[in-house]
């Protein structure tokens, strides 16, 4: 009876031992994670903290993915008796999970990395591949503000939010580049650009919310009394504004808003002045189709009496004779004519004002997918930029 006691004791003495140092090392893992996801042993925390002291990456976010993945390898490794003598040249491997981590986060270092001599093996080179994509987080709007923070990292997620721009979810991309520069918060200057480059982006694309980030830009203004920031310029004020009063009541907004700081009022009065809901002229593709055989068939009518006409000649040479004419009173009035003007112009070639006009953004439709000349408020405005792409 008394062995049974003692044996029984003994087990259950081993029991706490063993619970104890359970205990122990979870509560360790707990307590060294070198990243959210990533827990490490004391011998890789420190591992790890020795890297990160080193100057090998200027983005804190992709030089801890690197640690990260460099651990990772090295656990693999280990479970390779082939491939254990990797560790003699733990330097080629951390360059190698480096390029790793770059290429997944599309991320072009300023800080280059020591020339290493040693090429490890295919087979290492294809585990480190593996293990990135595994291991290395993507960047997205709610990533590490570690990334954003450091450098120039910023741009890459710019840039992709720049080639993926669709006119017509404008919407998403604003509230994108809004989130872009939430998440550089620490730096008012990186904000700052952020905000001006997609304004200057936006505004021949879309009007409103060029100018929303507008005033996105002067609201991080506010937060700085030394900075000077930059005004419209004349050529994009003639574009986004119809008269003296719409530019005197937005120049308004802007004062407001750099004196009582309150960027929701501003957006909001912006919105109330509809400076951005512009009438284009629509061209209804149907219609044109219809007028077309109409044309068509009295053209055929007129050929049997007008035999020495053409029919391209009659329907088109009005317009296409004076369409230089036409865009060089444009361009000698500022880009800007009134109706009346335009109507004066029109009768004396014995054309129609809406066929002259409607020719003439019929003819660039295609290669502008937008039109040469607006009408805005018993006004024409061509645009500057589209001519400089129809001349080039």
């Amino acid at each position: 009876m008394f062995y049974l006691l003692v044996c029984i004791g003994g087990f259950l003495a081993l029991k706490l031992v063993a619970n104890f140092y359970k205990r122990q090392n979870t509560s360790f893992y707990r307590s060294h994670k070198l990243r959210d996801g990533f827990k490490v042993t004391k011998a890789e925390f420190d591992e790890a903290h020795q890297l990160l002291k080193r100057d090998f990456c200027s983005n804190e976010y992709c030089k801890k993915e690197t640690v990260a993945l460099f651990i990772d390898v090295k656990r693999h490794l280990a479970k390779d008796k082939r491939m254990r003598d990797s560790f003699a040249f733990s330097e080629t491997i951390l360059y190698y999970c480096k390029k790793a981590t770059l290429d997944i986060l599309d991320f072009q270092d300023p800080v280059q990395s020591a020339t290493v001599n040693e090429e490890p093996e295919a087979d290492i080179i294809k585990l480190i591949e593996k293990r990135a994509a595994e291991i290395v987080r993507p960047l997205t709007t709610e990533s590490d503000r570690s990334f954003y923070n450091s450098s120039d990292a910023w741009k890459v997620r710019y840039n992709h939010l720049i080639n993926d721009f669709n006119p017509e979810s404008v919407v998403r991309f604003y509230e994108d580049i809004c989130q872009l520069s939430a998440m550089s918060d620490k730096r008012i200057t990186i904000q700052r650009e952020i905000y001006y480059k997609a304004y200057l982006f936006l505004v021949h694309k879309d009007k409103e919310y060029s100018l929303k980030l507008y005033l996105q830009y002067l609201h991080v203004k506010t937060l700085s009394n030394s900075f000077v920031h930059k005004r419209i310029n004349k050529e994009n004020r003639q574009w986004f504004f119809r008269n003296i009063k719409e530019e005197q009541q937005f120049n308004q907004i802007c004062t407001t808003l750099l004196k009582n700081k309150d960027l929701r009022v501003a957006l909001k009065q912006l919105d109330n002045l509809e400076i951005t809901q512009r009438k284009k002229i629509k061209l209804d593709i149907t219609s044109i189709r219809e007028a077309a055989g109409k044309q068509a068939r009295v053209a055929d009518i007129l050929s049997d009496l007008l035999a020495d006409e053409s029919v391209d000649t009659f329907k088109d040479s009005p317009v296409i004779d004076n369409k230089e004419a036409l865009l060089q009173l444009f361009i000698n009035k500022d880009y800007k004519l009134n109706k009346e003007e335009v109507d004066i112009f029109a009768q004396s070639k014995g054309i129609f004002t809406d066929q002259l006009i409607q020719r003439i953004n019929e003819e660039h439709f295609d290669e502008l997918d937008d039109v040469l000349i607006e009408e805005e408020n018993k006004q024409y405005r061509l645009n500057k930029t589209y001519l400089q792409q129809i001349g080039e």
